[in-house]
């Protein structure tokens, strides 16, 4: 039996979603597994002493996996500890890239891009897919209520809203559609609606997947190459998705199955002062490029989804990434023993 420990943000979200799935799995294998989290309550910074505090309550570890950020306090407690990290593509940041390097931190890639950059940095990388742990239902909402996840209302948020925005008032709609845009409410003032469109904030996860399961469509035009968890849970709920013709919407959206996938674009942001380690000197390095919806395109997607079809679900493929990704972490927990 291993002992695992995750470490999250906090227990909400993301990374609670990806958290408690692989509680499910790790249990289910006879491990014993620890949710520590950063935030000691959501929204309430606490610190990695908090995080610490947690996870010293028991004998050393046999895994440690970070959710999007990392520590090298944790790393440096237990310097012989297996530790993986599970970055968001937001995430990869010159410290945390550094620690990758200097701590020997491997890496689960949900993407071809995150996996292709740490590949070339020397990296330890393991890549999977996520997926998410739901049944498959083909329920879907009304045809004219579209749902937005921008969550946050952060500078990428704020980027994908603003390039949405602007198709929505330039696609030629039969009937206006109502577009519910989840965003925090500080952010909101950066940006006027137009008719149609309003901005939404849930104050639980309840209430927000509550919003996404009235939905006809999930419109995620990300500026980048990832994907949300909300977005596996529409597709897993025959909720129709609105994503980039990149990967890995790519692998999860079929046109005529499932979605539309607006045209993309590289976008390359240039040096953003990520380093690499050689000879002992840090030198900088390239950040991934962007990939992201032309405007043309999107406005095509959104006229697109007036007249789409009623989603059919691709059952065999949910279900085959759905198992490669327990299959993928099962044998990553034997490996310890």
């Amino acid at each position: 039996m291993a002992r695992i420990v995750y470490v999250g943000l906090d227990n909400k979200g993301g990374p609670a979603a990806i958290g408690k799935y692989l509680q499910k799995l790790a249990e289910r294998d006879g491990h014993e597994y620890i949710f520590a989290t950063y935030f000691k309550h959501h929204g309430e910074r606490e610190g990695w002493a908090h995080t610490l505090e947690q996870v010293s309550r028991g004998p050393e570890p046999d895994i440690i996996i970070f959710h999007q950020w990392v520590s090298s306090r944790l790393m440096d407690r237990w310097p012989g500890v297996p530790t993986y990290w599970l970055p968001m593509f937001e995430d990869i940041t010159a410290r945390a890239v550094a620690m990758a390097q200097s701590h020997a931190l491997a890496v689960i890639a949900p993407t071809e891009a995150v996996s292709e950059f740490f590949t070339e940095l020397g990296a330890e990388v393991h890549y999977t897919p996520w997926s998410v742990d739901k049944g498959f239902r083909t329920r879907g909402g009304s045809r004219r209520y579209w749902f937005f996840p921008a969550r946050t209302g952060g500078h990428r948020g704020r980027k994908n809203v603003g390039l949405f925005l602007r198709a929505f008032r330039q696609a030629n709609f039969k009937e206006t559609p109502r577009v519910l845009i989840s965003m925090m409410p500080g952010a909101w003032k950066k940006h006027k609606l137009p008719e149609g469109c309003e901005f939404v904030w849930a104050d639980s996860q309840e209430e927000y997947q509550q919003l996404i399961r009235k939905a006809g469509w999930l419109v995620s035009p990300s500026r980048t190459s990832g994907i949300e968890l909300s977005v596996l849970d529409a597709l897993h709920d025959g909720i129709r998705v609105l994503g980039t013709d990149c990967h890995p919407f790519r692998d999860h959206i079929y046109g005529e199955w499932n979605g539309v996938l607006a045209p993309a674009e590289v976008f390359d942001p240039g040096p953003l002062g990520i380093p690499k380690f050689e000879d002992g000197e840090i030198k900088p390095a390239y950040a991934i490029p962007h990939e992201t919806p032309t405007l043309e395109g999107l406005v095509a997607a959104l006229e697109r989804m007036e007249s789409e079809p009623p989603p059919r679900i691709d059952f065999v493929g949910l279900a085959a990434r759905k198992e490669a990704f327990e299959k993928f972490w099962s044998q990553l927990f034997r490996r310890t023993l």
